[in-house]
C-alpha cells in the first residue's frame, strides 16, 4: 500500500505527522448494515471513505480512518448488520477527539456517512461545552442542485445511495436486484421498529432509478460544498467564540 503524498493519514509515519503539524482533523463515520439485495453492507463506509479522501485532497487536514461500525440497530434482524450502542459510539468519538486534543489539535470535523447516528449531535454539543480549547463540528453541506428525483422521505439504499455506489464501486452493485419502494412511514419510525418490519426489502427509496452519472454529479457538488462548509463554519466560530489556550 503506497502513501498518498497529498493526504495526511495513517499511512504516514510519526515523523511525517510531526513535520506536518496538522491543525485540523477529519473523522469519517460509516456503518456495516443491510442495504437491500443490491448494495453491500459496507455501503455507508465506502461512501464516507470516498468523501473523506476527496476532502483531504482539498484541505490541509488529518484524514483519520473511517469508523466502520456505528449505531445500526435499526437494521437488527437483517444478516450482515452489526452495531454499537449509542453509549459506546459516544465514548469512542469522545476518546478519539480527546486523543487529538492531547497532541494540541483543536479543530475536528465529523463526517457522518450513516443517517442512524443521531447521537452525534449531543456528543458534539457536549465536547464544545466542556472544552473551551476545542472546536468540534458536524459536516453539513447543502448541495445546490436536486440530483435525485426520488421522494424527499427516501432515506436508505434508494436512488441516492445506489447512484453514489455506482460511481465509486460499481462492481459491488447488483442493479438487477434493485427495487423501488414507497414506504408509508417517516424516518422517526426507526425509533420504534427495525426497518425490516417497516419495509421487508430493506430499501427505502427508488433504487432502480439510479445511474452512475447521478452519483458522480452528486459527489462533485457535495465535495465542493463540504470544503466550503468546513472553512466557513470554523471561520464563523472563530469570530463568535475564540478558542481558549490550554
Amino acid at each position: 500500500m503506497k502513501p498518498d503524498p497529498d493526504i495526511l493519514d495513517y499511512r504516514c509515519t510519526t515523523a511525517e505527522f510531526a513535520a506536518a503539524d496538522p491543525q485540523m482533523a477529519l473523522l469519517p463515520l460509516g456503518a456495516t448494515e443491510q442495504h437491500g439485495a443490491h448494495l453491500p453492507c459496507g455501503t455507508d463506509t465506502f461512501q464516507a471513505d470516498y468523501l473523506a479522501d476527496e476532502i483531504a485532497h482539498r484541505l490541509p487536514i488529518w484524514r483519520l480512518p473511517t469508523i466502520p461500525i456505528t449505531v445500526s440497530h435499526m437494521h437488527r434482524g437483517s444478516p450482515g448488520t452489526v452495531w454499537l450502542s449509542n453509549e459506546t459510539l459516544m465514548a469512542v468519538v469522545k476518546d478519539v477527539v480527546l486523543s487529538l486534543r492531547s497532541q494540541g489539535l483543536k479543530k475536528v470535523v465529523l463526517l457522518n456517512g450513516h443517517g442512524g447516528n443521531f447521537v452525534l449531535r449531543p456528543i458534539i454539543q457536549d465536547l464544545n461545552r466542556d472544552y473551551d480549547d476545542l472546536r468540534v463540528i458536524l459536516l453539513e453541506a447543502s448541495v445546490p442542485e436536486r440530483v435525485f428525483q426520488e421522494p424527499p422521505g427516501s432515506i436508505h439504499a434508494g436512488e441516492s445511495e445506489t447512484s453514489r455506489m455506482l460511481h465509486i464501486a460499481p462492481d459491488l452493485v447488483k442493479m438487477e436486484l434493485a427495487v423501488n419502494t414507497d414506504v408509508p412511514y417517516s424516518q422517526s419510525f426507526l425509533l420504534y421498529a427495525p426497518i425490516k418490519e417497516l419495509e421487508p426489502s430493506g430499501v427505502w427509496g427508488h433504487a432502480a432509478d439510479a445511474t452512475p452519472e447521478k452519483g458522480e454529479r452528486y459527489h462533485q457538488l457535495y465535495v465542493d460544498a463540504a470544503v466550503t462548509a468546513i472553512q466557513d463554519t470554523f471561520a464563523a466560530l472563530d469570530r463568535i467564540r475564540p478558542l481558549q489556550a490550554r
